[in-house]
């Protein structure tokens, strides 16, 4: 079996030619190869808006707040969620964790990020029109929840 890489031809006969002009009976079924898609194998991935990117670029953060910031969008997981400690933002980025508190403060302050309480414990919300991490289907359900 040929593997065709080029679109056929249709003769006035109703088979086709391919590219190299060999004659191709049309029949009822025809097998056809489709590549197999590649898939993305290099972790999870989000969605991030350029214009947003932009903005971004224009709260004057300070080098720790943005080193900040883009350990969260690391972070972030489905439906924005981010489930991280203040200790554990500071040991990876080897900053004092009272500087990640201020910076965690500066970006719920500027909306990038929404702080949530469960329980006693603290997480965040990244705001779904900078970046999002999500099915389609809940994108509205999630900028709902950030703007409660």
């Amino acid at each position: 079996m040929a593997v065709l890489k080029n679109k056929l031809k249709q003769l006035e006969n109703g088979n086709y030619v391919d590219n190299s002009g060999n004659e191709i009976k049309a029949t009822e079924f025809l097998n056809v190869l489709i590549p197999k898609k590649l898939k993305w194998t290099r972790g999870d991935y989000i969605v991030g808006l350029q214009e947003s990117f932009i903005q971004l670029s224009k709260l004057g953060l300070t080098g720790e707040q943005w080193n900040v910031l883009t350990y969260l969008i690391g972070k972030t997981d489905f439906e924005n969620y981010i489930h991280i400690t203040q200790k554990e933002i500071s040991e990876h980025l080897g900053i004092k964790q009272q500087n990640v508190s201020k910076a965690l403060k500066v970006l719920v302050d500027k909306e990038v990020i929404k702080k949530l309480k469960q329980g006693t414990s603290n997480y965040y919300l990244f705001n779904p029109e900078i970046i999002y991490k999500g099915k389609s289907k809940n994108y509205d359900n999630v900028i709902d929840l950030f703007r409660e």
